[in-house]
């Protein structure tokens, strides 16, 4: 029987504007290694009769990456930033695997864009974790 840890998880990133290979994320904080925010998925109204109307919503998932000070997990997202402050283009990173070996899951993301980025761990007695968030247009089960 497998645990529901995320420490066996596997998140693989390409970029290949800025790697020649996918990445291998690594170096999460303590606590904390990922989270996709809740996303809209519907809008209603009600009519003046009391009737509900619905309709889909299209949005984009922000999902936050948070990693130790040390992490090299954050030297990846610096380097697409840094690509990105050169270039003053957005860097797309074209797409992302994160398999999760407890519930057997395989998530894929696809065309993600960095929309928030620390540039410094904050600086206590310990170097703190720094959140990144990128921002995907699409995340779907691959494996589940």
């Amino acid at each position: 029987m497998q645990t529901i840890t995320s420490a066996n998880s596997e998140f693989v990133l390409k970029c290949s504007k800025v790697f020649t290979a996918p990445q291998v994320v690594e170096g999460y904080a303590t606590e904390d290694a990922w989270n996709v925010a809740q996303f809209e998925v519907a809008q209603t109204r009600v009519g003046v009769d009391g009737r509900m109307s619905a309709g889909f919503v299209p949005a984009t998932k922000e999902m936050d990456v948070m990693f130790q000070a040390d992490g090299p997990g954050r030297q990846i997202f610096q380097r697409i930033l840094g690509v990105m402050e050169a270039t003053r283009e957005v860097v797309f990173i074209e797409n992302a695997t994160l398999a999760l070996p407890g519930t057997g899951e395989v998530w894929e993301f696809t065309k993600g864009v960095i929309t928030k980025a620390p540039k410094t761990p904050p600086g206590k007695k310990v170097l703190e974790v720094t959140t990144w968030q990128i921002t995907w247009q699409d995340i779907q089960p691959a494996g589940l």
